[in-house]
């Protein structure tokens, strides 16, 4: 996400609407109002700000989301049950049952089941590779375990 000030995003604003005054009019009379009114160049700076405000929300909460995600999977691992532990292998077995039978049958996966298949190997290979290295950072070595 590119941060930009508001008073930056109503300078950009201006730019634009000056370039395209030549080919709309419409928008040299924006430009001639918002010139000539400083009251509606605050009201825009404000609208600026308000949507740098809820873009910098947005990025929390997803950031809070894959926090909460990587929280799981260490509990998960961390856990005494044999299938929250091994979640996530089975999964991908399955996984890679399905893709071999589709192979032989010379199917196509269909866009939904594709996406679910990248999410779910992106996960398994990213989630191992956060415990290496969450294990790295807490005993200060590599772990041997695969």
């Amino acid at each position: 996400m590119i941060n930009l000030s508001p008073s930056t995003v109503v300078s950009l604003f201006k730019d634009l609407l000056s370039l395209l005054s030549d080919k709309i009019p419409q928008a040299k009379d924006v430009l001639d109002h918002l010139k000539t009114d400083p009251k509606l160049e605050l009201e825009l700076e404000k609208l600026a700000q308000k949507r740098l405000e809820i873009e910098l929300e947005k990025e929390k909460i997803a950031y809070q989301d894959r926090v909460s995600a990587r929280e799981l999977a260490m509990i998960d691992v961390l856990s005494d049950n044999f299938l929250s532990k091994n979640i996530r292998p089975i999964t991908l077995i399955v996984i890679l049952a399905i893709l071999v039978i589709y192979a032989i049958r010379g199917d196509t996966l269909s866009p939904e089941l594709k996406g679910l298949f990248e999410i779910v190997f992106v996960f398994y290979f990213g989630g191992r590779s956060f415990e290496k290295i969450a294990a790295m950072t807490v005993t200060g070595r590599s772990t041997k375990r695969g």
